[in-house]
Order: C-alpha cells, then sequence, then structure tokens
C-alpha cells in the first residue's frame, strides 16, 4: 500500500533527513501550479531540488527510512551489490566527507568464514596508504552491522569502461597498468599479496588516477614475519580463474608477488583486446589452459603493439614464477620503456543519471487513480543517454552503470539540509490534502461470445462421419451380391423321360 503524502512528510521527518520545517519552507517554495498533491509528486521536487536522492526517497516510500542511518553515517545511495554484501555511498553526519561504505550482508555475517574475510580485508587495508589504493578509513559496527568505511571514488572501473567502450587505447592501457603496478609494488614492500587483480578492482577516477581495490583475498604477514592464517582449505580455489596464475589455482597458499605479475599481465590483455587470454566451457578447463596453453601473441591480438610490449606481456604471464618478473619494480622499468607518451594520463567523466533513475522510481509507484503525465517543465528529469564511458581528455559527460562489488558511483551532488531534530507544526493543509481524481467510467461490459468447439471433437466427428459415408456407399454397390433376406424358395426338378 503506497504512503498518502502526510505520512510520507511523516517518514521522512523521522530519518532526520529534512525537518516538517524544510519540507514546508520547499512546499511554499514553489508556484501553486507545482505544489505537491501527492507523495510522488514531493518526491520529485526533492530530488530534482537535491534535497534527497532517489535512494533516500526510495527507501523513505517504502518504510525503510531507518536503515538510512548507519553509525555516524548517513547514506545517500546504493553504489553496487557484491557476494559480500552492499557497498554504499554516504557522508559523515558530522564531517560532512563523503565516504564509501561496504556493509557486510546477513547471510555473509552469519558465514564464520566470510567475516574472517571481512576482518583480512580491514586489517590489509589499514597498512596501505598510497595514492593508487582506496584508502581506508574506519572499520565499524552499528547494531550488529560490520562495515568497512572507504575513500570514496568518483570514477568507474576498467572492466566496465572495456565493456562499454571498447579496448583502450594502448597508451591508456600502459598507464593503467603502470599504476597499478606502483601500487602492487607499494603493497608487496608492505607484506600484502593482493591474489585478486583483474580489472573490475581496478578504479579511474575523473583525474585519471586507478586505485586499487578489495583486499578481501590479500595475504597478510605478521610483523613477526609469519604469515596470517590463510582463508583457504583444501581443494578451495580462492581468486577469479580468468586472471588467477598456474600456481595459486594449485595451492593459494604458494600465491606470493609474482602471482599479482601474473594477474597483472592477463589484465594488461584484456584492456588492449576486450577478452580474456583462456577461454574454456567448465573451470577445469579455464585452469588447465592457465597452465598448459601456449601464451598467445599480444603483437598479433591488437594493432600497434611493439615487440618490447609482447616481450614484457609474455614474461608478464610465463607458466613458472620463475620465469617471470621478480617484482613489480623490474616490471615497472621496462613498461616505462614501452611508453609512447610518459605525460598522457587518462581521464573519466560519467554522468549520474540521477534524472532517469528518479523517472524510473515514480513510474514504478504510480498510482492508478493519477494520471501518467510528465512533470512541469522546470522539474523535468535530464533526458537519457545512451550508456558509455570517456577516457581521452576532454572528457564527455556520459552514463556507466554500476558494477556489482565496485567502490564507485556516479557523481550525484547532494544537499540533504541541515539535520534538525526539533519538531515543526505540520504543514499547510493545502500540501498535505491528498488528491481526488473523478472516478473512472466503468468499462463497457464485453459481448459473451460462443464457445468454440474443441478442435480434437471436430476431428473424431468428422472421421466418424466419412467412415459412415464410406461403409453405406460400399453396401450399396454390392447389394446385388449380398442376400440379407430368407432364402427364395427353390423350383421343383424336371423330370424326363426317354
Amino acid at each position: 500500500m503506497q504512503p498518502t503524502l502526510e505520512q510520507f512528510c511523516e517518514s521522512l521527518s523521522e530519518t532526520g533527513l529534512m525537518t516538517r520545517a524544510d519540507i514546508r519552507d520547499v512546499v511554499e517554495s514553489l508556484p501553486e501550479s507545482r505544489r505537491p498533491k501527492e507523495a510522488q509528486d514531493l518526491i520529485r521536487e526533492l530530488v530534482c531540488l537535491h534535497r534527497v536522492t532517489t535512494y533516500q526517497a526510495q527507501l523513505v516510500f517504502q518504510g525503510r527510512g531507518k536503515s538510512l542511518s548507519l553509525g555516524n553515517y548517513l547514506v545517500l545511495d546504493k553504489i553496487g551489490q557484491g557476494g559480500m554484501g552492499t557497498v554504499l555511498k554516504a557522508e559523515h553526519k558530522r564531517m560532512r566527507r563523503v565516504v564509501a561504505l561496504k556493509v557486510m550482508g546477513a547471510k555473509s555475517a552469519a558465514s564464520p568464514a566470510a567475516v574472517r574475510r571481512f576482518h583480512r580485508e580491514v586489517e590489509a587495508a589499514a597498512k596501505l596508504i598510497h595514492p593508487n589504493i582506496v584508502t581506508a578509513f574506519d572499520a565499524d559496527e552499528a547494531e550488529g552491522t560490520n562495515f568497512l568505511v572507504m575513500e570514496f571514488v568518483d570514477g568507474a572501473d576498467l572492466s566496465t569502461l572495456v565493456k562499454l567502450d571498447g579496448p583502450l587505447p594502448l597508451e591508456t592501457a600502459i598507464d593503467c597498468v603502470l599504476q597499478t603496478a606502483r601500487g602492487l609494488e607499494y603493497a608487496h614492500t608492505k607484506g600484502v599479496v593482493h591474489r585478486d587483480i583483474k580489472p573490475r578492482n581496478l578504479l579511474l577516477d575523473r583525474e585519471g588516477t586507478v586505485k586499487i581495490l578489495d583486499m578481501g583475498l590479500a595475504r597478510v604477514e605478521t610483523s613477526t614475519g609469519a604469515e596470517q592464517t590463510d582463508l583457504t582449505g583444501t581443494g578451495q580455489i580462492m581468486g577469479t580463474i580468468d586472471y588467477m596464475s598456474p600456481e595459486q589455482a594449485v595451492n593459494p597458499k604458494d600465491a606470493d608477488e609474482r602471482a599479482d605479475v601474473y594477474s597483472l599481465g592477463i589484465t594488461l590483455w584484456y584492456l588492449l583486446t576486450g577478452k580474456v587470454v583462456y577461454r574454456g566451457a567448465t573451470v577445469l578447463e579455464k585452469l588447465v589452459a592457465h597452465r598448459e596453453q601456449p601464451i598467445p601473441s599480444l603483437a598479433a591480438a591488437r594493432a600497434g603493439v611493439s615487440p618490447e610490449l609482447d616481450a614484457v606481456f609474455h614474461r608478464m604471464v610465463a607458466k613458472k614464477p620463475q620465469q617471470r618478473y621478480p617484482n613489480m619494480t623490474a616490471l615497472i622499468a621496462d613498461l616505462e620503456r614501452c611508453r609512447l607518451d610518459p605525460c598522457a594520463s587518462p581521464t573519466v567523466s560519467i554522468d549520474p543519471a540521477q534524472g532517469q533513475n528518479l523517472q524510473a522510481f515514480l513510474e514504478g509507484i504510480q498510482s492508478p487513480k493519477s494520471p501518467r503525465g510528465a512533470p512541469p517543465p522546470d522539474a523535468r528529469p535530464p533526458a537519457a543517454r545512451p550508456a558509455a564511458a570517456s577516457i581521452v581528455a576532454p572528457p564527455r559527460q556520459t552514463t556507466v552503470p554500476v558494477a556489482a562489488d565496485t567502490v564507485f558511483t556516479s557523481d550525484s551532488s547532494t544537499d540533504t539540509g541541515p539535520v534538525a531534530q526539533a519538531e515543526s507544526p505540520g504543514l499547510p493543509q493545502f500540501a498535505l490534502a491528498p488528491r481526488t481524481s473523478p472516478k473512472p467510467p466503468p468499462a463497457p461490459r464485453a459481448k459473451p461470445r460462443l464457445r468454440k468447439p474443441n478442435s480434437t471433437q471436430a476431428i473424431v466427428v468428422a472421421i466418424f462421419v466419412a467412415a459412415a459415408i464410406a461403409i453405406g456407399a460400399l453396401l450399396y454397390a454390392l447389394r446385388e451380391h449380398l442376400n440379407f433376406g430368407p432364402p427364395a424358395p427353390q423350383p421343383p426338378p424336371v423330370r424326363t423321360t426317354a
């Protein structure tokens, strides 16, 4: 059941996003023709004025407004959904700093292995502060919910960019791999091996900076040099098959920094070709391909690749760890020699598509009694644009769908207004009175339709009639040769005499 305007205003004020006085000021500032009569009318005005986001309005409309507050943070939007839980865009209530919250789901919280993996990510992230690694600010628990507070990256992951725009320009791909290698070089010096490097875990912000995400599978060494208790058990594979080194597939505990070199090499191939290196119908086929199939030529798969870059790729994805680059420092030195323009830096720009989300939400909750009309001209959301992404300068505004478990979002500037606790008087009656629509005329009664005979029954009847006619015709034709009555009397024999 949809809430009335009065109920929506009450729920909105209870969340702390806006007080009654704030809502009343918004309503009174609107022209008479635009003053809301229903909840969806008020939602449209508040979102267009950046007083609430579409995500916030949706939760309040569904009666779930209390979930918008998580500890010291006020949730602004949903970034993505992953296996571990949900990633949310939020703002610190006092510092007004926009962050990304990685919140554990109820199902993951009930799994001891998932909780240990979450704690591993928290500890690994706490060790690392580098321009090419997503910074972790805090980790906390609120009402039984564990969450990690991370740097909010305004951009998109490399996998999304490739899927939308195709393979990256050659110089852009090299620059992205170089930045990732620098971040991993720093992580390795801190005793952290990522073990899940892939395009989806590499975020590119609007300034062209690549940031490494997701330390959930990282292997961390303690101060004594001993490895942290591993989460993997016998026969359990942790990582992403398409980017996993052969030795990591056999035993994840053997994955060292050279495993990250291998995954980064496979990532370079994907950025330049838009495809994974080795394919297979099953997981086993992919694992065998990584271990046994010959390394393909990057120069043959992508035009413009120099022999030097192809040689770097072959060494990065060598089957045996001993044949790869021993560390990221050696890899960075060779990659720098392959650059065409050392000063080039990729950029990305993303359109928030807030208007599209709002329109879809309003259409989903449209009341049957309300006409499905367009919003006023000055409140109309921006027109939808085709999904695409730009990584060349100057950047163009585009729309990028959010991946499931990445920490990035659209550029959604919001102004939630002051959070006041004092309850103000209710809104004027004209703003809260529900709009009454004229009762629609009754629909004309449909004429009764004759029941059509069953096709099977019609066929059986036709066959029966045809058979009866055929038998009758046959009997009529043979009537001279058939004797249906009693036998006729025989005349007496005639005797003759000699």
